[in-house]
Formats: C-alpha cells, structure tokens, sequence
C-alpha cells in the first residue's frame, strides 16, 4: 500500500510528500524497498532534483537495497533535466557494472542529457553503444540523436539516422523532423530541407510553425526569395500564422533580390503588423 501511495504522489509530481511518506514509514518500523525508493526518486526526477534523487540512492544502499533498472532510469533522468550530464554519466557507469541492463529509456536519457549539454559526439557515441547492446531505439532516441547531429552540423548523420528510423517502422514525430530541418538548414542544404517538408505533408507529421521558420531562415541565408514566398504561402494555406522570425527571415530573403521587389513591401507590411501585435502583448502582459 506504501509503494502505491508513494508511486501516485511520484507521478503527480508532488515530491516531497513522496519523500515524507518514505521518511513515515521508516518511523513506523515500516522497511522501505525498491518499489517506494524508485517511486520518491521519480519524483525527485520529476521536480527536477538530481542531488535529492542521488541522496535516495545512499539510503537504498544503507538499507541494503538493491537498485534496478527503474532506479537507472530515473536518476538519469533526474540529471538530464538538471542538465548534469557528467553525473548522467557516472551512475550509468555505476549501475550498469553490476546486474541491471540499461533499457531504452535509460539510454535515451544519457543521450538526451550529453545533447543538452553540448556534448553531442557523446551521445552519438552512446548510441552506437545502444545499438551494439541490442537495446531498441525509439522515436525519444531517434529525435535526441538527431539534435545531437544538428548541434554537431552533421546533416548527413540526421538524415541517414532519420532514414533508420522510419526502416525500423516508427514514426518520427514533429520534433525530430524539425531537429533534421534545422541541420540541412544549418548546412545551407535547402534542397533537402525542402524535400524534408514535402515529405511530412505527404506521410504526416504535419510541419508546424517551427518547421516553416527553420526553412525561411535557411532561405534568407541562400537569398532565395521564391522560395520563401511559397512557403509564407503555403503556411497561411496550412492556417499557420506567419511569426516574426518567420517574417524577418522572408523579408531579408525577398530584400536582396531586385526580382522580388513586388513581394518585399507585402511581406514588410505584414512584419510591421505581426512587431506590433508583439509588442501590443507585452504590454497587456505587464
């Protein structure tokens, strides 16, 4: 009854209430095990406190408990979300010298946890491990390496690695498609970034306003104003409302083209709007 009272609280995030009953039942002579001890470390997790969690830890090993699989995952987690790569490092090390099998979910943590913080041939280096372990990626991993590819410039990483996850019969979803995007775009490849796109509004997931910004940027940095007026185009087609960086970035992509010069006031004029109403809403805010 401990473990699922402390398993909802973890889940509904409220971690000290998770912790107090772990501290309760030590008062009422009640032993805590593995299932209690995973459930307060979750919720430390949750709430984002990775030295709380690793404290849990040191209690599971003075009452000679065992961690698992679960106790893994949660604490490094706890250091993805702390941005604590190097203390995600260690306990993986840690845990998995003994008898756990790091799962999916661990692994796509570490990797997460080395992507965040910059560390991006590392967690191209942690999956390639995960690979060899025959642990399964899934779309979190697939997505997480991908914005790992993007930080590091390798384009052609994140589209091979995007090509091997839909092989693998999964669907990407929006954020991993739009972490491609931005590292063709970042590569000056509009060509496939654009390919990208037509390939989303053909099998889904539909590109969303992040996506249409990556490729305008990208146009504004190759000058190329046809392409950013059909995709302002094909976002209000979509219902998506242009926003201001989308608009700076098909304004300075028209600007440098004599060309364009009977598109780059319209585009303007509706950049003055989309500034006002910003800055209309931040004073409504204050």
């Amino acid at each position: 009854a401990c473990g699922a009272a402390a398993s909802a609280l973890a889940r509904g995030g409220q971690w000290e209430r998770a912790i107090a009953l772990l501290t309760q039942m030590q008062a009422w002579r009640i032993a805590p095990n593995t299932i209690t001890c995973n459930a307060a470390i979750s919720a430390c997790e949750k709430a984002q406190l990775p030295d709380r969690a690793f404290m849990l830890l040191g209690e599971m090993r003075r009452a000679h408990l065992s961690p698992d699989v679960i106790t893994l995952s949660a604490l490094v987690s706890s250091c993805e979300k702390g941005q604590r790569w190097d203390m995600a490092l260690q306990v993986f090390h840690d845990l998995c010298g003994s008898t756990i099998e790091p799962n999916v979910v661990a692994f796509s943590a570490l990797i997460s946890a080395c992507d965040k913080s910059q560390r991006w041939e590392l967690a191209l280096h942690l999956f390639d491990g995960m690979l060899a372990q025959s642990v399964q990626p899934n779309d979190v991993t697939f997505s997480t390496v991908i914005s790992a590819c993007d930080r590091g410039q390798r384009w052609e990483g994140a589209l091979h690695l995007l090509t091997d996850e839909l092989a693998r019969g999964l669907q990407p979803g929006i954020q991993t498609y739009n972490s491609a995007l931005s590292a063709c775009a970042a590569a000056s490849r509009l060509d496939c970034a654009i390919q990208l796109l037509q390939g989303m509004r053909a099998r889904g997931p539909q590109p969303n306003d992040v996506s249409y910004s990556t490729l305008l940027t990208a146009c504004k940095r190759s000058e190329a104003w046809g392409a950013a007026v059909e995709l302002l185009a094909e976002m209000r087609a979509a219902t998506l409302e242009p926003q201001v960086v989308a608009l700076e970035a098909a304004f300075s992509a028209c600007r440098g083209s004599p060309e364009a010069a009977e598109v780059a006031p319209a585009v303007l004029t509706e950049l003055r709007a989309a500034l006002r109403g910003m800055l209309g809403r931040g004073v409504e805010a204050r």
